[in-house]
């Protein structure tokens, strides 16, 4: 190891292959961790200008350059790529040229107007004035700015990382990681898939094009997606979120949050708190975990999907209801709903619309209200309720399966079969409970001659009932009534 001090003249000063450590103090100096300008000999060298205007060559090793005092030119000087020696230039007071090389180089202008040159590798720059200069090439590696003002990412720079107080970064065209701080930021990704993530504060992120990832994180945030399809995660605080154009998720997380999907076919997490979720244009689906969740459509907007865990009633202008968890009760609105339930016992209230209902598992009970519903059990004990309207009542029986089927008003069809496969074989059977062999038709499966009747009093009331038979299989209970045939009564399929 060397250790060398210049005067305050101007000063060469050449180190050789060990690990050097030179002081050029006063003057401008010529600093050599190697054997001359552009050496590739020399270790890992700690070079110093001191005050002046001086040259720093590190020479091949591993090199901490420091500038100094004065307008500084800063060389990490490595022969071939396979090298790879990571370097450290800092150009101190005044306007600096710093040049990296093939490692991952730190390279910090400090005060003044500096330019820097990275080189090849993954190199970190420190950005403290609006006039300091990043130049990096195509393909020389990813390369991360941190900047303590206001800043904008400079041609092939992927990332940003902000550390002044409530300042803004924006990208360029390739896919950035931008990441603000503990204040309050303002991050724009502009083109490309960008990450933007906002840390703490009260931050406002714009992905601009491209498909974007935005993390609000901690404190009251605003997240714009812009156009593509981007994913939205508030974090924590009363976040409010806009997915611009493109399919979205948004992620309400923590907080009273306002999500707006806007344009195409978002997905909108409500999170806990109580939030406020509008879809926009398109056919969005909504995951709500809260009943303090307000779920806003307007008309025309597409077809929407609710998923919640808990008893819920359709919003106006939501077509479709899903159950998860163990959520019991659901009901439509006056649109033609889709209202599906989950695997416990549940009842679905179709209210008006031609409305399809699902019961899924579990004993349900299932009612289409007004219009022309349909009705589909599980494999359960199911009570199917058409209400007014034509409506279709399927139990779908398999096995030991106990279905009431009760049509109401109008022309209905009661379903006790699909094509190659009659339901009710074994114990179970359908009841039906109103049939009028004026109106409603019963669909079975198979054909003629593979159905009989019998008549009996099998329900405990004074009337005969007709009792409908697959072979030897009982597959169905028409209630007090006998003035049914097969031929006119009956539909195969």
């Amino acid at each position: 190891m060397t250790t060398i001090h210049g005067s305050d003249y101007n000063d060469t000063l050449n180190g050789g292959a060990d690990n050097d450590f030179i002081y050029g103090h006063n003057g401008d100096d010529w600093i050599f961790g190697g054997n001359g300008l552009g050496s590739a000999s020399g270790g890992n060298d700690y070079l110093d200008g001191g005050d002046g205007n001086d040259t720093i060559s590190g020479g091949k090793g591993q090199d901490t350059i420091t500038g100094g005092k004065g307008n500084d030119v800063l060389f990490a000087v490595a022969s071939t790529l396979a090298e790879f020696d990571n370097n450290f230039l800092y150009g101190g007071l005044g306007q600096d040229f710093l040049y990296g090389s093939y490692g991952n180089d730190t390279l910090d202008g400090g005060t003044g107007k500096d330019q820097m040159y990275g080189g090849y590798g993954n190199d970190l720059y420190y950005v403290d004035n609006k006039d300091d200069v990043v130049t990096e090439y195509v393909d020389q590696g990813f390369d991360t700015v941190y900047a303590s003002i206001n800043y904008t990412l400079g041609d092939n720079v992927e990332n940003l990382r902000l550390i002044g107080n409530n300042i803004a970064g924006t990208g360029n065209t390739l896919n950035n990681s931008i990441v603000g701080n503990l204040y309050n930021n303002r991050l724009r990704g502009l083109d490309g898939d960008d990450t933007l993530d906002g840390f703490d504060g009260d931050d406002t992120l714009d992905g601009g094009n491209g498909n974007d990832y935005l993390i609000g994180g901690t404190g009251n945030d605003s997240l714009n997606g812009g156009s593509g399809n981007d994913t939205l995660d508030g974090g924590d605080g009363d976040d409010y979120y806009d997915g611009g154009s493109g399919n979205d998720y948004l992620y309400g997380g923590a907080g009273n949050n306002t999500l707006n999907g806007g344009a195409g076919n978002d997905y909108l997490i409500g999170g806990t708190g109580y939030n406020q979720l509008m879809g926009g244009t398109g056919n969005d689906e909504y995951y709500i975990y809260s009943n303090n969740d307000v779920v806003i459509e307007s008309q025309n907007q597409g077809t929407e999907r609710v998923i919640v865990d808990f008893d819920y009633i359709l919003p106006d202008n939501v077509e479709v209801l899903s159950f998860a968890g163990s959520a019991a009760t659901g009901v439509g609105n006056t649109l033609n709903n889709w209202i599906g339930g989950n695997e416990v016992s549940n009842y679905l209230y179709g209210l008006v619309g031609n409305d399809t209902i699902y019961g899924f598992g579990g004993d349900d009970i299932l009612y289409g209200g007004d219009d022309n519903d349909a009705l589909y059990g599980s494999f359960n004990n199911d009570t199917l309720l058409g209400g007014e309207g034509d409506d279709i009542l399927c139990g779908f029986g398999s096995g030991v399966e106990y279905d009431i089927l009760t049509g109401d008003a109008g022309q209905d069809t009661f379903v006790l079969g699909e094509a190659g496969n009659p339901f009710y074989i074994g114990l179970g059977r359908a009841t039906i409970t109103d049939f009028s062999a004026t109106y409603d038709k019963i669909q079975v499966a198979g054909n003629i001659s593979q159905y009989s009747l019998q008549f009996s009093n099998t329900t405990g009331t004074s009337a005969t009932d007709t009792l409908i038979y697959y072979g030897v299989e009982l597959l169905g209970i028409l209630q007090d009534t006998t003035n049914v045939t097969i031929g006119a009564n009956f539909v195969f399929v």
